[in-house]
């Protein structure tokens, strides 16, 4: 695997996300099982040596998840390429991607693959330059795509550190297997390691690269109880062939995760942004109230003890 260059963006601030804590919960840590899968992964893709798609593969895997349907990243890359708004330019961030899976006016949702071999043969530039060109999207494939659009997407998040903000984020929505968007400074010692297993996060060259996470446990199968200290690893799934990792599937450390992933993360969830807002906006008030009921003892035992 080559290291693209700027194929995946800083993920801009944006204070109109939606938290996915604020409106399902936050799990304690203590409360989520030591192994947890959201889907096994319907295909693995490669989306071949060079090319700035990964944004695409990986948020059709996450949809995939749910769906249970193979996803075409090329449609997912030009409706990504729509919003940015322009096709030659190298790359796209997170939540620019993210917005292409939700239903608006335009080329967005997800269009199911008509071909399997596309997905896993490496794909080319000149496969890149022609799914780059959104004004290819035909009306019926919007139409098609629409069927598989998401309502909203949600920023993952939380009290805890990222590592455990995903495993939340995938507890909390294990009903409807939802899997998190996200993206790190890939290393490319990482991409030799035979079995997958991501320990640490080391010096050296490193590029933008959009993955899945899609659940965790204490190792790999092949390695069992006896191979890998007493330490969770959350499961990533790339879009580079089965020939990296343990068959395209690595097992990233809490402190490697921490360390290299600094793009966010995302997820979906079937509500309507207006009743997003009303369920934030209640969180916040019951939030308000409970601090105002606290805040007065507070001040009153503080007295007690100056």
């Amino acid at each position: 695997m080559n290291p693209p260059v700027n194929s995946l963006w800083p993920t801009p601030k944006d204070d109109r996300d939606f938290n996915l804590g604020a409106v399902m919960g936050i799990a304690s840590p203590l409360e989520l099982p030591d192994e947890y899968t959201v889907a096994e992964p319907l295909v693995i893709k490669d989306q071949g040596q060079g090319t700035d798609m990964c944004t695409a593969y990986a948020l059709t895997a996450v949809s995939e998840d749910e769906e249970g349907v193979a996803l075409d990243p090329f449609f997912t890359f030009g409706a990504t390429k729509f919003i940015t708004g322009s096709k030659e330019e190298w790359g796209a961030d997170l939540r620019s991607a993210a917005k292409s899976a939700v239903k608006h006016d335009g080329p967005y949702g997800f269009l199911e693959a008509k071909d399997l071999s596309k997905l896993t043969d490496p794909a080319n530039m000149t496969i890149r330059n022609e799914a780059a060109d959104y004004t290819l999207i035909t009306s019926g494939e919007k139409i098609e795509a629409r069927k598989h659009a998401k309502k909203s997407y949600f920023s993952v998040d939380g009290p805890g550190d990222l590592f455990d903000n995903m495993r939340s984020a995938m507890w909390q929505m294990r009903d409807q297997k939802r899997s998190v968007f996200t993206g790190c400074n890939w290393r490319v010692s990482w991409t030799r390691l035979a079995m997958g297993v991501i320990d640490y996060a080391p010096a050296g060259q490193t590029f933008g690269h959009a993955v899945k996470a899609f659940g965790w446990g204490m190792g790999t199968p092949e390695l069992g109880e006896n191979g890998l200290p007493k330490q969770l690893y959350m499961k990533l799934q790339l879009s580079n062939g089965k020939s990296i990792g343990h068959d395209g599937i690595f097992y990233i450390s809490r402190e490697a995760l921490n360390q290299a992933f600094t793009f966010g993360a995302f997820t979906f969830l079937d509500m309507p942004r207006e009743e997003a807002e009303k369920a934030i906006e209640k969180t916040k008030s019951v939030s308000t109230f409970f601090t105002w009921i606290r805040s007065p003892f507070s001040r009153f035992f503080n007295t007690l003890y100056v």
